[in-house]
């Protein structure tokens, strides 16, 4: 899930994009006005049109996705694979053209290679896989969640994201998630106004924790 405003107007990306047995060859985006949330904390029903869908092919594969962001300026969606070797940044259009586009190899993100400590069992996998990210309302600035830390990225204007993702980036240090904080991390999103990072857990309660004053606007 990612938000946007275009034109004014605030929309939800809902991104369609698990695939942990790598076996869709199809993926789609939705895209829905953001409703207005009243006062207090009632629970509120009811239905969104989808504005516009974005479906869409990899170009190598099949890819498991949880981390998608949307890029106002560029007008285009950043997607991030998770089970990759090594994490790989892809972009799409985010107005298409076509009934379904494909998606273009951006390149791979520099986030630590992980370390034998960072399996984690019974199930093998990494605690360093991304899980989350976000980009901030100028395009600049591009922040990645994994299980253990999140990582912050910068963009000059005139560099691509290519070269800038692959450069090392700013570790943003988490509680180990063996201490019982945030043990599935997988939610993270940019405060506009201050930059400072909220970062969600999956399993309930689900508490959000704050990061304050973090360098990304």
């Amino acid at each position: 899930l990612a938000s946007f405003t275009l034109d004014q107007i605030p929309y939800l990306l809902i991104a369609d994009t698990g695939d942990n047995m790598a076996g869709r060859t199809h993926f789609a985006l939705y895209v829905v006005e953001e409703p207005e949330v009243m006062e207090g904390l009632q629970v509120q029903e009811g239905t969104l049109p989808v504005k516009w869908r974005i479906q869409f092919a990899y170009p190598d594969g099949p890819r498991d996705c949880e981390a998608a962001a949307v890029d106002v300026p560029r007008k285009r969606v950043l997607l991030l694979s998770k089970h990759s070797r090594s994490p790989v940044l892809y972009e799409l259009p985010l107005l298409p053209d076509a009934a379904e586009v494909k998606a273009t190899v951006i390149g791979p993100a520099s986030i630590p290679r992980p370390t034998p400590e960072d399996v984690r069992q019974p199930y093998g996998f990494s605690w360093s896989r991304p899980t989350a990210m976000d980009l901030s309302t100028d395009g600049s600035r591009l922040v990645l969640l994994t299980y253990k830390h999140a990582y912050a990225f910068v963009k000059p204007p005139e560099q691509s994201w290519r070269s800038a993702i692959a450069a090392p980036g700013v570790t943003v240090p988490l509680p180990h998630p063996g201490v019982g904080l945030l043990p599935i991390r997988e939610g993270l999103c940019i405060q506009p106004s201050t930059g400072d990072l909220f970062v969600a857990g999956e399993s309930p309660p689900a508490p959000v924790f704050r990061l304050k004053r973090l360098a990304v606007h």
